[in-house]
C-alpha cells in the first residue's frame, strides 16, 4: 500500500523582510537553488501544515529577495521571519543528480588515521542540507 502523503524537504529558510514591498530575503542551500528558482511556488510550515504560497518575483543580488502573492508590506512579510522553506520531494531536480553523481568516486575511498587503516566508505546517503558517508570500520591494527 502506497502512502499519497507527499514528501516534503527543507530548502532554505526566510530571514527577514527587506524594503517596502513585502520582499524577503532568504538563504536557501547550495544543492536547491535552481529548484528554488525554478518553483512557480513553495511552502511554509504553518500550524503543522504545509501552506503553498505563490512567488510574485525573485531577484539576486548578494543575496536572494523574493516576493510572495499577497504579502505586500513589511508588516505582512515579518510572520515570515525564520520560517523554513519546502519543497515537494517529486519536485527537486537536484536530488537525484546529487545522489547519482556524489557516490560515483567515494564508495571504496579509504579512511586512514595516520599509519592506521580507519575504515572504508561503503555507501553515500544524501540528506536535505548534508550528504553522509555510510563506513566500515576497522579495529585492527596494520603493522
Amino acid at each position: 500500500m502506497s502512502s499519497s502523503r507527499a514528501q516534503f524537504v527543507k530548502i532554505g529558510t526566510i530571514l527577514k523582510p527587506v524594503g517596502t514591498s513585502g520582499e524577503l530575503k532568504v538563504e536557501i542551500g547550495d544543492e536547491f537553488i535552481e529548484d528554488f528558482v525554478e518553483s512557480p511556488h513553495i511552502f511554509i510550515k504553518i500550524n503543522g501544515a504545509f501552506v503553498p504560497y505563490f512567488i510574485e518575483d525573485m531577484r539576486e543580488n548578494n543575496y536572494i529577495l523574493f516576493k510572495m502573492e499577497e504579502v505586500d508590506s513589511p508588516e505582512a512579510a515579518s510572520k515570515f521571519i525564520l520560517k523554513d522553506i519546502f519543497l515537494r520531494e517529486k519536485d527537486l531536480r537536484t536530488t537525484d543528480i546529487i545522489r547519482d553523481s556524489t557516490k560515483t568516486g567515494w564508495i571504496g575511498f579509504e579512511i586512514w588515521n595516520e599509519q592506521e587503516l580507519a575504515g572504508v566508505i561503503e555507501d553515500i546517503e544524501v540528506y536535505p542540507g548534508q550528504v553522509m558517508a555510510m563506513m566500515r570500520r576497522f579495529l585492527w591494527r596494520m603493522l
